[in-house]
């Protein structure tokens, strides 16, 4: 399985196949339609060890890294922690440079201090490179609803999550203004601008 659920409802189909002689594993990925069309997905994937190194060969069709990450559910966890981290990552990121752009500091020159920074990832290079483009893809980011489910799962679990939440609540702000029709860069960056009062260009 490599929907896009929750541990609690992989857990429950298992339950229910195990009664027809089924074994089943389940996956995540992390990546986007180009990476998936070109085989080079990020995948995690939980389950019986020794289903998961027999079919082996299937998930390194579809992507370039393939780890095991342990028990069934655990990759429906860890699609979630990586939303979260993600949801955190792009807000944070947008709510500094609308800061630093109201400051004076041009959204170019961050730019070129992340490139130069410790702080510099391939995630952040995406995201500033479409802050600076203001070239967002048009599409329906899943994050928000994986965050959903992190927050559902930490709150079974009675972890405090502060962080997620409020990325959470960016998220629905923008969805409640009709803000959402975009990836996550474009998401948090009409959302910031929406509630800081900034100009959109």
């Amino acid at each position: 399985d490599i929907s896009s659920i929750d541990k609690k409802t992989i857990l429950e189909v298992n339950r229910e196949l195990q009664k027809k002689g089924w074994r089943i594993l389940d996956a995540s990925a992390g990546g986007v339609e180009e990476q998936a069309a070109a085989g080079a997905l990020s995948l995690w994937v939980s389950g019986p060890k020794e289903l998961f190194e027999q079919q082996l060969p299937v998930f390194q069709a579809m992507g370039k890294s393939i780890v095991h990450v342990g028990e069934l559910g655990n990759a429906k966890l860890v699609k979630n922690a990586m939303a979260m981290w993600a949801a955190i990552q792009h807000m944070g990121l947008v709510e500094v440079m609308s800061w630093l752009k109201k400051g004076g500091v041009s959204e170019e020159s961050f730019q070129t201090v992340m490139r130069n920074s410790q702080q510099k990832s391939e995630a952040v290079e995406r995201i500033l490179a479409a802050l600076v483009s203001r070239k967002f893809k048009p599409r329906k980011s899943w994050m928000p609803k994986d965050v959903g489910f992190g927050l559902d799962v930490a709150k079974d679990m009675e972890v405090p999550m502060p962080f997620t939440a409020l990325a959470y609540q960016l998220f629905s702000i923008a969805q409640a203004n009709g803000l959402d029709g975009y990836e996550a860069t474009g998401i948090a960056y009409h959302v910031y601008a929406l509630i800081s009062g900034q100009k959109r260009d």
